[in-house]
């Protein structure tokens, strides 16, 4: 096999491997960060966010906060478990980042769906398109980044692990 290539040709799909794990660390920590002062102040100064829909529905947005800070948590951990992977070739500490990407995908592609059909009732027809082509273009990466690690893996299993 010899070292499987990734991102145009530039570097190995080891390498690429632990790109997207740091690229997915420093996701995670702007994700807990982000995540952290909005609940944050979702919690202790819900008088001074402006939005109509927050003060109508603070519980949700409070409750879906926590669930992107929950996320973000998962994927800084997983990711670190990805480096470990790579640094050791030991495609037992990757698969756990795959598993749940996997997951992740299928259950953001199921929210986009979910959302533009909501959109589209509300007849907001071209926020929902712009939302859907955004979020694909989102989940194209991803299922890229994917693609690459469970070639990484692929590589691990059977032994070659020749390519940094």
């Amino acid at each position: 096999m010899g070292g499987r290539t990734c991102c145009c040709g530039n570097c190995t799909v080891g390498q690429g491997t632990l790109t997207i794990a740091i690229l997915n660390i420093l996701g995670g920590i702007f994700s807990i960060i982000r995540n952290s002062i909005g609940v944050n102040e979702m919690i202790n100064n819900p008088d001074q966010i402006k939005d109509f829909s927050f003060q109508k529905y603070q519980n949700q947005y409070i409750a879906f906060a926590g669930i992107q800070l929950f996320v973000g948590v998962v994927y800084l951990i997983l990711s670190g478990c990805m480096v470990q992977g790579y640094r050791s070739r030991d495609h037992h500490w990757i698969m756990p980042w795959l598993v749940w990407s996997v997951i992740s995908l299928a259950l953001f592609s199921f929210g986009v769906v979910g959302v533009f059909f909501f959109m589209a009732f509300r007849m907001q027809f071209l926020a929902g398109v712009f939302i859907v082509v955004t979020c694909a273009v989102c989940i194209a990466v991803q299922t890229y980044f994917v693609l690459v690690v469970k070639h990484f893996v692929d590589e691990l299993k059977g032994g070659d692990c020749e390519a940094t």
